[in-house]
């Protein structure tokens, strides 16, 4: 049985202030008293869970596509590389439950030469993590408007689904500067419709990236850049993701406010 709202208040109250940030962080927040606010404001109907799942109603038609794209430069190399793999793996895992998501992993360097094949659109319950062959932050420059323009350009959606991308990385665009202008528009056009992009990086280079593609500010996770940070970081992705399916299930925007809930930036 789901925890009720009032089961994660109280679980809050009980914990201590490292525990109650890891609550915050896996559930998508910044701060511990921004969490709490969000249990204290939710709708009451939403204390008592769902007792089958014959009475869940969602407005959600369509297909979920899932998108994980990860930097695999060398400045990667390490923990912060180590922690993002493991958090996808745990993330792949997370979905593998439900049958309305088609899930790809795409990882980017010089030229986006990565050394494995990227998964596309692969149903999560299929994919097998220990056959994905981690490229493992092999150097090269950073692609990075490239390979977002190039993996959004290859997207077939029709209007009753919905994508979520989520991109990690360590570091800004040093390279194919040609594709910065030509995926600020594609961006600016997809997410008007059912397309969701957030970043995981610095706050230096989010400040760049915010600045130079049309990412909105609460689509945006901002790391410490270390193997801690991007530990932290994908916890908080996970959590948001379940945060983003409840939405959109029940027919809320969630072209917006995927890390931070709008109102609260």
């Amino acid at each position: 049985m789901e925890k009720t709202r009032i089961d994660l208040i109280n679980a809050f109250k009980k914990a201590n202030k490292q525990r109650r940030r890891l609550m915050a962080a896996k559930n998508g927040f910044k701060t511990p008293e921004e969490y709490l606010t969000s249990l204290l404001t939710l709708n009451k109907s939403t204390q008592t869970p769902t007792k089958t799942h014959k009475t869940k109603v969602s407005k959600m038609k369509g297909t979920f596509y899932i998108i994980d794209i990860l930097d695999a430069t060398g400045s990667m190399d390490g923990g912060k590389y180590n922690n993002s793999k493991e958090g996808i793996i745990a993330g792949i895992k997370d979905l593998a439950s439900r049958k309305d998501v088609k899930y790809s992993f795409v990882e980017f360097i010089e030229l986006r030469k990565a050394l494995n094949k990227p998964l596309t659109d692969i149903i999560p319950s299929d994919v097998k993590t220990s056959d994905i062959r981690f490229s493992g932050a092999i150097g090269g420059n950073t692609p990075l408007y490239k390979t977002v323009y190039e993996v959004i350009k290859g997207i077939n959606v029709s209007k009753d689904d919905k994508v979520l991308i989520n991109v990690y990385t360590d570091g800004g665009n040093n390279t194919a500067y040609e594709y910065t202008e030509m995926a600020a528009k594609l961006l600016k056009d997809v997410q008007k419709d059912n397309f969701t992009v957030t970043f995981v990086a610095t706050s230096e280079d989010l400040a760049r990236i915010k600045k130079d593609i049309n990412i909105d500010d609460s689509n945006t996770f901002a790391t410490a850049n270390t193997a801690e940070g991007f530990k932290m970081s994908m916890s908080a992705t996970r959590g948001a993701r379940t945060n983003y399916f409840m939405s959109a299930e029940v027919g809320t925007d969630v072209l917006k406010g995927f890390y931070k809930k709008e109102g609260v930036l």
